[in-house]
C-alpha cells in the first residue's frame, strides 16, 4: 500500500449485537482475532504507515437476535438496559484495544 503513496490504512473489528442478552460480542466466526489484528497493526507501521482500528458493531448471527433482520441497520437496536449495553460494550472494547496496544506504538 506504501508503494500507492498511501500514508494510512484503517482497520476494522467487527463486534455482533446479541438482542436478546443485551450485549455485544466478539464471535471468530465475524471477528478477527486480536493476535491477527496486532500483526496487521505492526506489519503496517512497518511499512511506514499510520493505523486507524475502527469497532463495527452490527448483527451478524441471526440466532443471537432474531427480532432483527441480518444486516439490518444497528441504530434500530433498542437495548432493554441501555446503560447497562453501553457499559458491557466500553468495557469490551477497552479491554480488547488495550490487549493490542502495545502494537499501535512504534518501538
Amino acid at each position: 500500500m506504501s508503494q500507492t503513496g498511501a500514508n494510512a490504512v484503517a482497520l476494522n473489528l467487527q463486534y455482533g449485537i446479541d438482542s436478546v442478552n443485551s450485549i455485544a460480542y466478539a464471535d471468530p466466526n465475524y471477528t478477527d482475532s486480536l493476535d491477527a489484528l496486532s500483526s496487521t497493526i505492526q506489519e503496517a507501521q512497518g511499512y511506514g504507515l499510520s493505523v486507524m482500528v475502527h469497532p463495527l458493531i452490527d448483527f451478524v448471527d441471526p440466532e443471537r437476535h432474531p427480532e432483527y433482520d441480518q444486516g439490518e441497520w444497528r441504530a434500530y437496536f433498542n437495548p432493554g438496559e441501555p446503560e447497562a449495553f453501553f457499559a458491557q460494550l466500553s468495557a469490551a472494547l477497552s479491554r480488547d484495544y488495550c490487549g493490542v496496544s502495545s502494537a499501535w506504538t512504534k518501538a
